[in-house]
């Protein structure tokens, strides 16, 4: 897949959280393939370019993601193309130990940033009869994950409205599809393995030796592998993919569908 080239060329991307990680590789393939990019996270150093955008903002404050948007469209004077909604989880707990708030705050970071964005592009897309929305969740989203509540309910909502919008938008020529994320070789991931080796008093080669192992390809994925897939989704290519649920996780998935 990797030699595969696109040429998104005139076509405007907005990403969020890609400042770093699985974010940051999406926005850099986009570039490469010619693209126009915009993106923002809470820690991405602030630049304006041509075929570039980055904005410091929290994914959490409706407001900015509004003016974001605003700024986008005004920068590089065209609608969104191409939406990617990417974000981190909530902590980890069980269904019961949390109480409103933190299943508020849950919602708002996982769900309601998501149609909020979804939103802001939506109109843009019909009026050009033409779009790519691709949200990332978790695999958790299909096989809930043990003392991960808050992750499996708010991304199980995002594959449900992902679904739901897929029916009501195609007629448009805009597709909407689900990545279900699973282990992808991030500097959080390198940090989970670090907390782990701690304990377990193995090497980082070890014990990424022994992860690896857990999974059918026998490896993790790079940011820059996964972002691939992002790509062939926004393509042409994929004009008859949409209502899709799609596992990215190197055969980790146990179900059969």
């Amino acid at each position: 897949m990797g030699n595969v080239q696109y040429d998104f060329k005139n076509k405007l991307v907005m990403v969020s959280a890609g400042g770093k990680g699985i974010g940051r590789a999406i926005v850099d393939s986009f570039l490469e393939s010619g693209a126009m990019v915009a993106s923002f996270s809470r820690s991405i150093e602030e630049t304006r370019q041509d075929n570039l955008l980055l904005m410091k903002g929290d994914i959490n404050d409706h407001n900015f993601l509004e003016s974001f948007h605003r700024e986008v469209v005004g920068h590089f004077i065209q609608d969104v193309d191409i939406l990617v909604n990417n974000n981190g989880g909530p902590p980890p707990g069980l269904a019961l130990s949390f109480d409103d708030q933190d299943w508020l705050e849950a919602i708002q970071n996982n769900f309601m940033s998501t149609l909020q964005m979804i939103r802001l592009v939506v109109d843009g897309m019909k009026v050009n009869e033409w779009g790519r929305i691709i949200n990332l969740t978790s695999a958790s989203a299909k096989e809930p994950a043990a003392g991960m509540a808050l992750s499996n309910v708010t991304r199980a909502s995002v594959a449900s409205l992902s679904k739901t919008l897929s029916i009501s938008l195609g007629g448009d020529g805009i597709t909407v599809n689900t990545i279900l994320t699973g282990g992808v070789k991030t500097e959080r991931f390198d940090s989970l393995v670090e907390n782990q080796i701690e304990e377990t008093g193995e090497t980082f080669n070890e014990a990424m030796k022994r992860i690896n192992a857990t999974l059918p390809v026998n490896f993790i994925a790079t940011p820059e592998q996964f972002s691939r897939y992002i790509l062939f989704l926004a393509s042409d290519d994929a004009s008859y993919l949409t209502g899709a649920s799609i596992s990215i996780d190197g055969g980790a998935s146990k179900s059969l569908f």
